[in-house]
């Protein structure tokens, strides 16, 4: 009986498990031992993945395909997989055998015995030891066999899906490792366990010197609220993310857009995701800079045309502004707001003055030509490549919610809330201000007719809005300054 030490096989990677047994078997006294993976295809060898023999000769390929030929031996089913096994006693004198002959020969083995590993009949592996007398597999043989290979295929399966979790592993390392955003990992107190190396690229602090830190000290005082929140509510909501300010280690400040995602396997722990946007925020600083100075241009051109209807646009422009913010609506929906109240009345510079100076009431021809401003407004305005629909609100600010406004007689779902908001400013500023052919009619009067054209020509949850504003936050529009 062939004996070999089974305490040589030790714990490592399944292609080193493999080829360790094969070796230790042929060194115990076995012709050849193999591990095969199943053919590509049918009719194809078994691709040997490991392999040993007693002298030293590597096979490229190997037939293993016996299962039709001789019966096979249920050994063991587990978490792991089925084993069966198969014995050829006599294989030069089997003529089961016969298209095995020529290998036999040529290996100079005479029996052989087989162990296949199935998972759901799916094949994952064939383990072959072959010995060069007849005979050699006897009862005890084969028990003795099979108590060891079950363990050896079982352990080999696990070690290779332990091998294919470290593949996974490495390869998400090295994924963070190349990004350029910092990932990092954060407990719900706020303790940081983890950074990646692009921590180092983008602050200059070392993984090592941010891990065990607190994520809320990091960033300015004033982004602390928000980041707390950020890593402590799992809600949907967050998931877009928060800017913040954080200072590198050299003392410069970067602005940060962060996300938090929930770590589903440790609940209460987050993974961060933040991005520097530094460079993309001083861009868009110096652009809005340019459009800014854009609509600052263009409002002096209109002082230099029509003084009054600059100081109008003015104030339209910060009462715009104030009623969206009580809307609670982004800034930048905000800033678009106020960029189109600083302009809106532009297209008024194509109307000959003595209509816009006209003390008395305008002809249907003289009102036909007046009510082309926003049109005209539009068109030149749709020339700036603004990022905000500018030209589009300033087209519809004189558009009522029943389709009788003009220069398109549009409704209220064909217009912009934008657009909705800068209506209700301007018809409060115009009917509270001193105009060449009336004097003010005042705020009261206005606010009156807002309210009392509510849902007819003027959006009501606008209305309700600006009137919020001059009875409970103390808005005045004769005091108010004039935005520079």
């Amino acid at each position: 009986m062939h004996r070999f030490d089974g305490d040589r096989i030790t714990k490592t990677s399944h292609i080193d498990l493999l080829n360790r047994f094969c070796t230790a078997a042929v060194e115990s006294g076995y012709r050849l031992a193999v591990f095969a993976l199943p053919p590509a295809s049918e009719g194809r060898p078994s691709e040997l993945l490991a392999q040993a023999s007693s002298d030293g000769t590597s096979l490229s390929s190997l037939d293993l395909g016996w299962t039709a030929v001789a019966e096979t031996h249920l050994l063991a089913t587990s978490r792991t997989g089925r084993y069966t096994c198969q014995v050829a006693s006599r294989m030069m004198d089997d003529a089961r055998y016969v298209r095995w002959t020529d290998d036999a020969t040529r290996w100079g083995y005479a029996s052989a015995f087989t162990m296949w590993n199935f998972y759901d009949d799916d094949p994952r592996g064939t383990l072959a030891l072959f010995a060069k007398e007849s005979d050699a597999f006897g009862e005890r043989e084969r028990l003795a066999l099979e108590l060891v290979l079950v363990s050896l295929l079982a352990a080999a399966t696990i070690a290779r899906r332990n091998d294919d979790i470290e593949v996974q592993q490495a390869r998400y390392e090295a994924l963070l490792d190349s990004m350029d955003e910092i990932v990092f990992a954060v407990e719900k107190s706020g303790t940081i366990t983890y950074a990646n190396p692009a921590l180092q690229r983008v602050l200059g602090y070392s993984p090592e010197e941010f891990v065990g830190r607190d994520v809320r000290h990091v960033a300015d005082p004033e982004d602390v609220l928000s980041l707390t929140t950020l890593f402590h509510d799992e809600s949907p909501q967050l998931r877009s993310g928060i800017e913040c300010t954080v200072h590198g280690k050299d003392g410069a400040p970067h602005q940060l857009h962060l996300r938090a995602i929930p770590f589903r396997s440790q609940p209460g722990e987050f993974i961060g995701i933040a991005r520097d946007i530094t460079e993309q925020r001083r861009i868009e600083n110096e652009l809005l800079d340019a459009f800014e100075g854009t609509i600052k241009a263009l409002g002096e051109v209109m002082v230099a045309r029509d003084a009054y209807t600059a100081s109008h646009q003015n104030r339209v422009a910060h009462l715009a502004a104030a009623i969206a913010r009580e809307f609670a609506l982004e800034e930048e929906r905000v800033r678009a707001i106020r960029y189109a109240g600083l302009v809106h009345d532009i297209g008024k510079m194509s109307i000959p003055s003595q209509i816009l100076a006209k003390p008395a009431r305008l002809s249907s021809a003289e009102q036909s030509l007046l009510e082309e401003h926003p049109k005209i407004a539009h068109d030149a305005l749709s020339q700036i490549a603004f990022p905000w629909p500018i030209a589009r609100i300033v087209l519809e600010h004189h558009e009522r919610i029943d389709g009788s406004g003009y220069p398109e007689g549009l409704t209220a779902e064909e217009t912009l809330l934008e657009s909705r908001i800068l209506a209700v400013a301007d018809v409060v500023e115009a009917m509270s201000s001193h105009r060449p052919y009336r004097p003010s009619l005042g705020i009261v009067a206005a606010l009156q007719e807002i309210s009392d054209h509510q849902d007819t020509l003027y959006d009501a949850d606008v209305v309700s809005a600006c009137l919020r504003l001059f009875a409970r936050r103390g808005y005045r529009l004769e005091t108010t300054p004039i935005p520079t």
